[in-house]
């Protein structure tokens, strides 16, 4: 499954394989979701989320790493994504002169700071909303 989510993003070189050199981020849940009934899947917590070696879900201890992210966006092929510093958000888009339709939103659901967290909501109920869009030098 990892190998095409991988491909989805186009990052198929630097993830989607457990192999020496490619990045694994890695969720650690309280429960086993193939031993639990379907409906209880919702209600598992995430006990700690890994992310390019280091722990940022529960909140890293002192002394690690700050977590700082600014949300990118990227539009090609049909294809939308963005990442917000934990997440992925993935979708169609189709730009017709100065309109956008930008299709359902898929998104990962990885635990982490909760500020961070918040952005990416942000971000998704952003792109949810629009429909048009300028370009005005390098600023979308």
């Amino acid at each position: 499954m990892t190998v095409w989510a991988a491909e989805q993003y186009g990052e198929q070189k630097n993830k989607g394989i457990l192999k020496v050199g490619k990045l694994a981020d890695l969720v650690i849940l309280e429960r086993d979701p193939l031993q639990v009934a379907p409906n209880a899947i919702k209600d598992i917590n995430v006990v700690e989320t890994i992310k390019e070696g280091v722990t940022i879900y529960p909140q890293p201890a002192a002394g690690l790493r700050p977590i700082t992210a600014a949300p990118t966006l990227r539009a090609a092929a049909g294809r939308l994504t963005s990442f917000g510093g934990i997440n992925r958000l993935n979708g169609s888009v189709a730009l017709v002169r100065d309109q956008v339709v930008i299709g359902d939103l898929a998104s990962t659901r990885m635990a982490g700071p909760p500020e961070l967290m918040a952005l990416e909501e942000r971000v998704a109920g952003t792109l949810r909303t629009v429909n048009r869009f300028h370009v005005r030098g390098s600023r979308l």
